[in-house]
């Protein structure tokens, strides 16, 4: 019977080390005062060459992933402070790789409580947005340019919803009609 036990723990802690590892996500946990503990696959892959070895037992904040980013260290050790008094932080966060590239994260640090609500662990978890927010800065400049172009154009534009009413005229609409925006 031990060893049919045993056989499972060891089956059960394969299965989520291979949950852990196989997301694309940035995981973690440390202990209360900031130490890594573990690191998933993801999270080794921000820095090339990076073993679990090189940043498991060390403070957080002196991992590759924030020791490249002027700043961050400080701000992150005040944050992993804050979560281990079970203060969830959250923010976007653009962090500089080893090469010198910029990435943005949603980063997060999620407190961890025992059965009497003491905090034990906290979890640090990054996904990386840098493609989101280059969309929507691209977005942003496109509407900036569509906007400019019709507010500029000569010609009356007017722009109506799929039930026909009117939800935009550019100045020279208004100007050929004699009613203004509003109207």
């Amino acid at each position: 019977m031990p060893g049919r036990e045993r056989r499972a723990s060891l089956e059960s802690e394969q299965r989520l080390r291979a949950i852990y590892d196989g997301t694309y996500e940035y995981i973690g946990v440390l202990a209360p005062d900031g130490t890594l503990l573990e690191a998933n696959r993801a999270s080794l892959e921000f820095a090339p060459g990076t073993a679990r070895d090189d940043v498991v037992g060390r403070p957080f904040w002196e991992t590759v992933w924030f020791a490249h980013t002027p700043g961050a260290p400080e701000k992150l050790r005040e944050a992993i402070a804050r979560a281990a008094t079970g203060e969830m932080f959250r923010v976007e966060w653009p962090l500089r790789r080893p090469s010198g590239e910029t990435v943005v994260f949603d980063f997060s640090l999620r407190p961890v409580r025992d059965g009497h609500g003491d905090v034990v662990f906290i979890v640090p978890e990054g996904r990386d947005i840098t493609d989101l927010k280059r969309a929507q800065q691209e977005a942003q400049y496109q509407e900036q340019r569509y906007r400019l172009l019709f507010e500029r154009a000569t010609d009356g534009i007017w722009l109506a919803n799929q039930q026909g009413l009117f939800v935009d005229a550019n100045p020279a609409a208004c100007r050929m009609l004699g009613y203004s925006h509003a109207e």
